[in-house]
Formats: structure tokens, sequence, C-alpha cells
């Protein structure tokens, strides 16, 4: 598997994780349960939010910085 395939799956895991947060996180804010329980499902997620799109942004650096890397190296 070359390198840049791998770089889009792995982006790609990444943005499905995303979508799946999100979408958890909309399903709690309609659900009907308590609010203490509602608002530390929340928060839970948030914060899995919060890491994944950092993940998401750092790989997108290492993978930019990763090409500037290999195009110095054909010229």
């Amino acid at each position: 598997m070359n390198t840049e395939r791998l770089f889009n799956v792995v982006l790609l895991e990444l943005s499905v994780e995303k979508l799946k947060i999100e979408d958890a996180l909309e399903q709690t804010l309609v659900s009907t349960d308590d609010i203490s329980n509602k608002s530390h499902r929340i928060k839970d997620l948030v914060a899995r939010l919060a890491t994944v799109e950092t993940s998401i942004e750092k790989f997108n650096a290492m993978v930019s910085n990763n090409n500037n890397n290999e195009n110095k190296k054909t010229n």
C-alpha cells in the first residue's frame, strides 16, 4: 500500500469517527434522559470530538509536512 493511500485511509477513519460522535451528540441532545446523565454524556462526547478534531488537524499537518519533504527530495 502506498503512503498516500494509507494517509487517505487514516483520514477517512478519523472523519467517520467524527461523524459518529456528532451523531451521538445530536441524539443525546434530543434524548429524554435526565439532565444529569445528559450533561455527563454531552461533556464526554464533546471531549471525544475535540480529541478527534485535534487528531485530524495534527495528521493533516504531518501529511503536509511529509509531502513538502518528498517534493524537496525530487527537485
